[in-house]
């Protein structure tokens, strides 16, 4: 019961998180609207909150189905031949090059966007999200930034 409630907890820290970091990028499609860089850039990570919100919450309405999924594909790996073993295998075969491209992107992209702040000089937080207040220096800066 512990274990429901935690993930219960971290499931809705990670939907308030992602939810409090697309608000300031909505606000800063009106601050930027002159900059087609900055907006196309802002455009792109919010997709990435919407989508992330999506999901999330189609898994938590869907929580028992997707359990009862995973319980049969583990009973049936569990009681499955030889044979069945060796095609899935195959399947594996075949598909796990582009799974390792496509985390090995999402993985570049992430560390990217973290470390730009770092390297482009006048680029102070990793997304260019507005703020009601001022993150300019301090607490709040240092917040924001672990944050986005």
């Amino acid at each position: 019961k512990w274990q429901i409630v935690r993930e219960d907890c971290a499931w809705c820290i990670s939907f308030l998180s992602v939810f409090c970091l697309l608000i300031p990028l909505i606000k800063s499609i009106h601050e930027y609207i002159r900059n087609p860089i900055i907006i196309t850039q802002t455009m792109c990570f919010c997709s990435a909150c919407v989508i992330i919100i999506l999901k999330t919450l189609i898994l938590r309405w869907h929580r028992k189905k997707f359990q009862i999924l995973v319980d049969e594909m583990e009973e049936f790996m569990e009681n499955c031949c030889e044979y069945e073993k060796q095609v899935l295998q195959s399947y594996v075969d075949k598909c796990w090059i582009q799974h390792v491209i496509i985390s090995f992107m999402n993985y570049f992209a992430s560390i990217s966007m973290i470390i730009s702040p770092f390297v482009i000089p006048n680029q102070k937080m990793p997304t260019p999200a507005v703020y009601p207040f001022s993150i300019e220096s301090g607490i709040p800066m240092y917040i924001t930034f672990i944050h986005q």
